[in-house]
Formats: structure tokens, sequence, C-alpha cells
């Protein structure tokens, strides 16, 4: 299996993810560390991965905002150098076009609440 399927599998399960991060008790030092681990996808040359990687993270997004985390992945989303935001950015400046409107609705949610920032 690729990476590329695995996000797809990932992203399928998300409702489940959350549920496991929800249940771990440890809130959002958790949360954080596994947007780190899927911001990964956004900088790989294969333009699967990163339409993907943008479309788990739009889909965490909304999830996370649901639970109370708005704050939190903002806040991680804009981090710099090493946030989220910097991460969809570069995915976009490589040329994944296939990517584009996954990354601008990963964009979206991140920014939900924070628009006039964005």
């Amino acid at each position: 299996m690729c990476i590329r399927d695995r996000y797809k599998e990932v992203l399928t399960n998300a409702d489940q993810l959350i549920k496991i991060l929800e249940g771990k008790g440890e809130g959002w030092n958790t949360t954080k560390h596994m947007l780190e681990i899927f911001k990964a996808g956004l900088f790989s040359k294969n333009s699967g991965v990163a339409l993907w990687t943008c479309k788990l993270l739009a889909k965490l997004a909304a999830e996370l905002h649901e639970k109370g985390f708005s704050g939190d992945i903002w806040d991680w989303f804009i981090n710099q150098p090493t946030g989220g935001l910097q991460g969809i950015l570069h995915c976009v400046e490589k040329n994944h076009l296939v990517a584009m409107e996954s990354a601008i609705a990963a964009l979206c949610q991140f920014g939900k609440y924070n628009y006039a920032e964005l």
C-alpha cells in the first residue's frame, strides 16, 4: 500500500481518529503531534500524496472545530515557520495544481474563524 493510499484510508476513518484522540484525554498536545505527522504529506513530490494530505487536513480541521479546538488549530496553523499554513503554501508553490482545490478547502477550514487574519 502506497503513502497516498494510507492518507486516503486515514481520511475515510477520520471520525474514528478524532474519537481516539478524545478518549486519550491528553487533549491538544496529542492532536498537535498528529497534525504535525500528517503535515509531512504537504511536502511530498507526489501530487497524489499532496492532494490526499490537503483533503485529510481539511477534514480534521472541520472535526476539530466541532470539538472546540478552534483556537488551538489556528495557532498551530499560523505558527511560523513550521505551521500548517507554510506547508499548504509550499504544496501549492510546488505546482501541485491537482491539490489546489483541496488546499483551498484546508485553508478555509483552518481559517474558519480567522478570515481577516488569513
